[in-house]
């Protein structure tokens, strides 16, 4: 590629909201175990930025963690009641009637009480679009959620918090360090062009991995195409759907 053809470069002054970086590294520590750091990390930082305007959104990296961190933060916040809590109650309990065998809709309802939503791919349809809903309405006050939230929907939030960069990886069996792309993601939901002037963005990660991310925020890290990877793949799914029928096209 030519330097100044076919080449494109998009930074923050393309955003309608810029968004602020903190790096928060972890360190190991023979007194306290690696997970209650990083809570404590998360808590001291959730609560500096909960105020009576900022929302936050809070990315883990499976679904059971999305309820281990909302019920952990639960004990941390402290939000006053107010008549968005009645309708809060009102809105999850029509759900429950509607819709049978719902499961843990109690610990869900327990976290709504205090304006904490949790977001995965394995909650039901309906409750996940009531607190997308909820939290564009601000009547929630903290979202924590999987990858997929960052993907195909659009729902910004003040300050975008992503607790830790360890994920599981099926295919070699091991703990890799997530993908730029889906980073990229989840930072992207950081600022509400509507109430913001820019957002903000924490990222927590093990300290010796902070080299490494500086130098992605300040766009030193090229982000390459994988589509050749996967064009016999796409090739076939275009043909079964009947968008490609023969060769001229």
């Amino acid at each position: 590629i030519k330097k100044h053809q076919g080449l494109f470069y998009f930074d923050e002054n393309f955003r309608s909201c810029s968004i602020n970086y903190h790096l928060l590294g972890v360190k190991h520590s023979k007194f306290m175990d690696i997970n209650e750091i990083v809570y404590e990390i998360l808590k001291e930082n959730l609560i500096s930025f909960l105020d009576s305007d900022n929302q936050v959104m809070i990315f883990v990296h499976s679904r059971k963690d999305t309820l281990l961190t909302g019920n952990l933060l639960k004990k941390a916040v402290n939000i006053n009641k107010n008549e968005d809590t009645l309708l809060i109650k009102n809105r999850f309990d029509q759900i429950i009637n509607e819709n049978e065998n719902l499961i843990d809709v109690n610990s869900l309802k327990d976290l709504l009480k205090k304006k904490i939503g949790i977001h995965n791919a394995g909650i039901n349809k309906k409750i996940r679009e009531m607190i997308e809903d909820m939290f564009k309405e601000k009547m929630i006050k903290v979202l924590v959620s999987t990858a997929t939230l960052a993907w195909g929907v659009n729902l910004p939030s003040r300050v975008v918090i992503i607790k830790g960069t360890k994920i599981y990886n099926p295919k070699v069996n091991s703990w890799v360090e997530i993908s730029v792309l889906d980073l990229i993601q989840m930072f992207g939901r950081a600022g509400r062009p509507q109430y913001d002037k820019n957002g903000v963005g924490i990222l927590i990660t093990f300290i010796e991995n902070i080299k490494y991310y500086a130098s992605l925020f300040n766009n030193n890290i090229k982000i390459e195409s994988f589509f050749h990877k996967y064009i016999v793949s796409l090739l076939n799914a275009e043909i079964a759907n009947g968008i490609v029928c023969n060769l001229s096209m």
